[in-house]
């Protein structure tokens, strides 16, 4: 195009519009008028106004380096609160991660429970429910829940004016000897107390039926020890509780002192009653007779303090003599003002047994039965169902130990050596004081940890089925030792074995610890001084529970099938367990050299001493 040529400016065509409006007559249109030019306005000619020039704009650069004065100023100051908010995010961290750390020593494992809310009741676990759950005492009866009913025993040979009473298993009794000679762990047991010149029995018998767990019976003998002088009068004292957490009720029916019969209901028990069966008369064989018998009626606050409530309410029966008696309901209730509604019924029986026969003579002294208590659920009240006493009880408890002595020679055969019938009774008395010494317990452990500082902190509450190491001494649960007490479990009872190990990991707390002494539960911490109740986290026992796993899986090819499924069950739920476990050792408890461990607390300078 050449230069000045001008462009003409032709005017648009407008396109046709389709509106309805368009189509109307052009006269009814009024037009408006054209705007008016002003004089004033200047006419350029278009060759001018394509030479005008028009101002350029000053365009600015985006990445000016000019920060005025106020740069070092402001960039001081970013800097300062760059850092001080990335100090404030690392003490932020720090304390999250310090309560969290915190928070994982008083807190279980987030991981599912091997023991499920259900599993010990009796509908799913009948055998197991109701057993001689109190390894404390002599002789103690409850069943497997956190609020369990108790029954026990104690006795006092009588003739002097300060009888002492035998309830706990203590060293100081001076006791000749006492433990279980049979005990299944399910079904029954025989235990004997040789105590001065009595020789006492007490045998027990359950029957694992109906929903509520079913029935048992406790029977005390008593004899003349073999060789001894003329034995003196003995009184027993048979007691069932009822704690206040159990939320049941309880009535009591006697005759005259005699007391008959208890009528109650719990809702894990349902309806219920307990029968006292006692001797009135001299017993077969002439083996004694029952002198006194009263009962009582009142209130304990605790599951501690049974024996000092009952001792409290205790009497003699004139100024000349040395027999007992428990005062009445309201002498008790008067004395202790406890509340209105009793908890704790007491059956007090007192026996002479008969003398020994002549030094040559080849009978044993001839035994009587003082007491018969006999627990019956509601599922057994019915007219048709024969009582566990008397001949029955002597063919049910026949049964139970030749089913017993049958198990135990399978489980555990000599393969041809041979063996007296004394080692082989010495041998079934371990493996019965292993399962007669298993107790359940439940309560909250007191741990104390570095990072909670010097006030230890409740942990819990749990529940723990497990063996004891010494019904005297250590009445409770030991990590360490029960790794050797499942050893014997596995190869007498598989599901007993798994019960106590799922129990135990389910110990478990957020860092992989496991409280390595249980104490818990009133009863337990009685027993046990101030200063050793408190339990370190930092404190280990050597993972013997292992080994338990170890030697289920050896003995799974000849397990049946029930307990194979049993197993496999267990293992793929526990292994989440197992590994959280191994890590903590891993962590806390590593040694200087690679899978190697150290035993934290044990002084180095001195190389004889195993257990500081």
């Amino acid at each position: 195009m050449a230069k000045g040529r001008l462009i003409e400016d032709k005017p648009r065509k407008r396109k046709p519009s389709h509106r309805a409006e368009e189509n109307k007559p052009t006269e009814n249109l009024v037009k408006s008028p054209a705007p008016q030019k002003l004089a004033s306005e200047p006419k350029f000619s278009p060759m001018e106004k394509s030479r005008m020039r028009r101002p350029h704009r000053r365009q600015h650069s985006k990445f000016s380096l000019d920060f005025g004065k106020d740069f070092p100023k402001k960039f001081a100051t970013g800097v300062l609160v760059v850092i001080l908010l990335g100090v404030l995010l690392y003490f932020v961290i720090q304390r999250y991660n310090l309560l969290r750390r915190q928070r994982q020593v008083y807190s279980p494992i987030q991981l599912p429970r091997l023991v499920q809310p259900n599993e010990t009741a009796p509908e799913n676990s009948p055998e197991l429910f109701w057993g001689t759950y109190r390894p404390g005492v002599y002789f103690g009866v409850s069943h497997r829940s956190p609020h369990s009913m108790l029954f026990g025993l104690a006795w006092a040979t009588l003739g002097t004016l300060s009888p002492q009473f035998r309830h706990e298993c203590l060293q100081d009794d001076g006791l000749k000897s006492y433990g279980w000679v049979e005990h299944d762990g399910r079904n029954f047991g025989v235990e004997t107390i040789l105590d001065g010149n009595h020789n006492i029995t007490v045998s027990f018998v359950k029957r694992s039926a109906g929903p509520y767990g079913g029935d048992w019976t406790a029977r005390i003998s008593v004899s003349a020890a073999p060789k001894s002088v003329k034995p003196r009068p003995i009184a027993f004292l048979f007691y069932a509780y009822l704690p206040d957490s159990t939320r049941g009720m309880l009535q009591s029916f006697a005759h005259g002192n005699e007391l008959k019969r208890l009528r109650g209901f719990t809702h894990e028990l349902g309806a219920f009653q307990v029968n006292f069966h006692t001797s009135s008369s001299d017993g077969p064989g002439g083996g004694g007779k029952t002198l006194h018998q009263s009962h009582l009626s009142g209130y304990c606050p605790r599951e501690d303090a049974l024996l000092p409530s009952i001792l409290s309410a205790l009497a003699f029966k004139s100024h000349d003599s040395t027999l007992i008696y428990l005062m009445e309901k309201q002498r008790f209730d008067t004395a202790f003002n406890p509340p209105s509604q009793p908890n704790l019924w007491v059956a007090e029986v007192t026996v002479q047994p008969a003398e020994v026969g002549p030094a040559d003579s080849p009978h044993p002294p001839p035994s009587m039965t003082a007491l018969e208590v006999e627990f019956v659920s509601q599922a057994s009240t019915s007219s048709d169902a024969v009582p566990l006493i008397g001949s029955h009880f002597d063919e049910q408890l026949a049964n139970f130990s030749a089913a017993f002595q049958a198990k135990f020679n399978s489980r555990f055969p000599v393969y041809g050596l041979r063996r007296s019938e004394a080692e082989l009774a010495l041998s079934r008395s371990a493996l019965s004081n292993l399962l007669g010494g298993i107790g359940y317990f439940y309560g909250s452990s007191m741990i104390q940890s570095p990072l909670l500082g010097p006030d230890p902190l409740d942990y819990g509450p749990s529940s723990l089925y497990t063996a004891t190491p010494s019904r005297q001494q250590f009445p409770r649960g030991f990590l360490w030792d029960e790794g050797f007490h499942g050893l014997l479990l596995a190869q007498w009872d598989v599901e007993m074995a798994l019960q106590s190990l799922s129990h135990w990991l389910d110990l478990m707390n957020a860092e992989g610890w496991i409280p390595r002494e249980q104490i818990l539960g009133w009863e337990a911490r009685s027993r046990v001084p101030a200063e050793f109740v408190v339990q370190s986290t930092s404190v280990a026992n050597p993972p013997t529970l292992m080994l338990v796993v170890e030697a289920l899986l050896q003995r799974l090819p000849t397990m049946s099938a029930a307990d194979s499924e049993l197993f496999a069950k267990w293992a793929t739920n526990a292994f989440p367990r197992l590994h959280s476990w191994f890590v903590w050792f891993n962590t806390t408890q590593v040694g200087s050299l690679p899978t190697t461990y150290r035993w934290r607390g044990r002084p180095s300078n001195n190389p004889f001493q195993l257990n500081p």
